[in-house]
């Protein structure tokens, strides 16, 4: 099975010559492995000649500087200029076609283009609170030039400004995180019995899973900026108060 239209119109820009193609389709399917399309119309631009032109006329100009020496500087005659004013007019390549039929990846690879977006986590602090300050100018002045805004247009930047506290609250929990799991790591070591016992090592597992768990879900809910913060920072308070209670057990002489 697979899906189809009817009365398609397809603008799609052209790096090249920097203009648009349109593609016009009076009907359209597209199944698991092709593209089919019936009564097809490809409108693009050719190649630009006005620059190739140019040239021709600054060659011919470097020729002929001796014949112009003693007349005026005008190198633009009535016909250069009728000729450059056609070049500027674009020149326009149809086609039409009754049928036509292509693989869907080779289709899908002309009409989708490649975008680079820099991350949160990409970024260096200082970068990111540059952009945590464009972001709060930016909806600030989207307020006062448009009173009624959209909602959802409000909403967005939000989010965008909730997942930069999010991503500065989790660098936070990563650095403090090494001196959380090296305070466990020292207070379940320590003993004052000849008997082993591996609780201190079960608690400290226990402890590594919660804080693992609770940091990758704070990533995926890094929009949720009170619920990602105490994600971040719960596990931390509950190692430090778990560490400070085998510690003071250990200096009380219980094992």
């Amino acid at each position: 099975l697979g899906e189809s239209a009817s009365q398609i119109v397809l603008a799609m820009p052209n790096k090249k010559n920097g203009r648009i193609n349109l593609l016009l389709a009076d009907h359209v399917k597209a199944s698991t492995e092709e593209f089919t399309g019936k009564r097809v119309t490809f409108i693009s631009s050719m190649e630009d000649k006005k620059k190739h032109h140019q040239n021709d006329i600054d060659s011919n100009k470097t020729q002929n500087d001796v014949e112009h020496i003693q007349k005026p500087l005008d190198f633009k005659t009535s016909k250069d200029e009728n000729v450059i004013e056609q070049m500027n007019q674009d020149s326009l390549l149809v086609e039409n076609i009754a049928a036509t039929e292509t693989s869907l990846e080779d289709f899908s690879q002309m009409i989708q283009k490649k975008t680079w977006n820099i991350n949160d986590d990409h970024l260096t602090l200082s970068l990111l609170l540059v952009r945590l300050s464009d972001q709060k100018s930016l909806i600030s002045k989207t307020v006062e030039n448009d009173q009624f805004v959209a909602v959802s247009t409000i909403k967005t930047i939000q989010r965008r400004i909730n997942r930069i506290y999010s991503e500065i609250a989790r660098r936070l929990s990563a650095g403090l995180a090494l001196f959380s799991f090296t305070l466990i790591g020292t207070c379940s070591g320590l003993c004052i019995g000849r008997n082993s016992s591996m609780r201190g090592i079960t608690i400290v597992i226990l402890l590594s899973a919660l804080y693992l768990t609770a940091f990758f879900s704070a990533r995926s809910i890094d929009h949720l900026l009170v619920s990602s913060v105490l994600l971040y920072s719960v596990p931390h308070l509950l190692i430090i108060m778990t560490a400070y209670w085998m510690l003071r057990r250990t200096s009380r002489g219980v094992e």
